[in-house]
């Protein structure tokens, strides 16, 4: 599996591919500071990417529009925001960056990686969801990403009108949208596809974790890859 870590402190993905290469030696991580750093790289578009991980401080302001242009680039990778607390981001942010989940930072090193594997098991792979109808997935609009975050919540359109100041009758155009770009027959059928093609994430609850053994090395900044 080829990995790429995006994260202003290199120590960190020191520390990552330790323990990746304990548990399976086959897997390469190669690290950067800034998502520029790794378009910039002229090895980055050789070889297929399996997965991105992004510390969300590593984003800033741009974080959504820095994760759709790595969606478009790389369709297939799956995705994945590194955050220090769960108000990073919220759950209408990752929607729309087609975000796969994501992961705490400060958990211990191992739970950490077996996050990672889950999401990785989830969204990619051959028959992963994130390679199953990639273009399907990338003709979704923002505003159909909205509505499908309210179908999920259990809105009818009356109410999903009322939220987005849109006619309800829009509502109905973008609900039969949805049911197309996602194969769905109804409505409960186009939250599970959803969840299962990483548009719709699952509320992780993954603080208090224990101090020890934690990837948080340093706060070196010098740049460069991990191979």
């Amino acid at each position: 599996m080829r990995l790429v870590l995006i994260d202003r402190e290199p120590l960190f993905g020191v520390g990552l591919a330790h323990v990746l290469s304990r548990s399976s030696p086959a897997d390469e991580l190669r690290v950067y500071t800034s998502t520029s750093a790794w378009l910039q790289d002229p090895q980055h578009g050789c070889a297929k990417t399996d997965v991105v991980m992004v510390d969300a401080h590593a984003l800033d302001a741009g974080g959504p529009a820095v994760l759709a242009s790595i969606a478009q680039r790389f369709p297939t990778a799956v995705r994945v925001v590194i955050v220090r607390n769960h108000g990073d981001w919220s759950q209408r942010m990752l929607v729309h960056a087609g975000v796969a989940g994501v992961i705490h930072r400060a958990l211990p090193a191992d739970v950490f990686v077996a996050r990672l594997r889950e999401l990785v098991r989830a969204h990619g792979g051959p028959h992963g969801a994130m390679h199953e109808d990639a273009g399907r997935l990338l003709s979704i609009t923002p505003r159909q990403h909205e509505v499908l975050s309210l179908i999920a919540l259990g809105e009818p359109n009356k109410r999903i009108a009322d939220a987005l100041s849109i006619a309800e009758r829009t509502v109905k155009l973008h609900v039969t949208a949805l049911f197309d770009n996602l194969g769905a027959r109804n409505r409960t059928q186009a939250v599970i596809k959803a969840h299962q093609r990483g548009l719709l994430l699952q509320n992780t609850d993954e603080s208090g974790a224990p101090e020890t053994r934690h990837l948080h090395l340093s706060t070196n900044h010098n740049a460069g890859p991990v191979s």
